[in-house]
């Protein structure tokens, strides 16, 4: 079957990390979520998307789950998300949402080079001054 050329792709996917560069954070511990968006081949980092940690700092280790679904709203147009850790019920509510769940200890970079096949953006295109033609 030949290969449709003119065919645009676009999928989200997250990441659980601390400093964008390597997945290493726990599902339930995580502040902020790396989104990228990828497009026909292509990936470039969209922005850091901040939730409240799914996980409370209670010592008995009690879950929110008041809190799971506004990050399952946050992260609802991402198809995966890469994490170093997830507990299974979190797991379920994101795979029921359509969201493919990875755990994985890995640089970002590598990633998503797998995924596009090498095409990565550091940073969206500055688009503020484009919008506004000079005089």
């Amino acid at each position: 079957m030949p290969r449709l050329r003119n065919w645009v792709h676009v999928m989200k996917i997250a990441v659980a990390s601390t400093d964008g560069q390597k997945v290493d954070q726990h599902f339930g511990h995580a502040q902020h979520f790396f989104v990228y968006e990828i497009l026909d081949g292509m990936a470039m980092m969209e922005g850091a998307r901040k939730v409240q940690p799914y996980c409370n700092p209670d010592p008995l280790h009690n879950f929110a789950d008041a809190r799971l679904a506004p990050i399952l709203e946050m992260l609802s147009d991402c198809r995966a998300l890469y994490v170093a850790k997830i507990g299974d019920a979190p797991k379920k509510a994101l795979e029921n949402a359509g969201i493919a769940t990875t755990q994985c200890s890995a640089f970002v970079q590598e990633i998503l080079q797998t995924i596009t096949g090498g095409s990565i953006c550091k940073s969206p295109p500055n688009t503020s001054s484009s919008a506004t033609p000079s005089a």
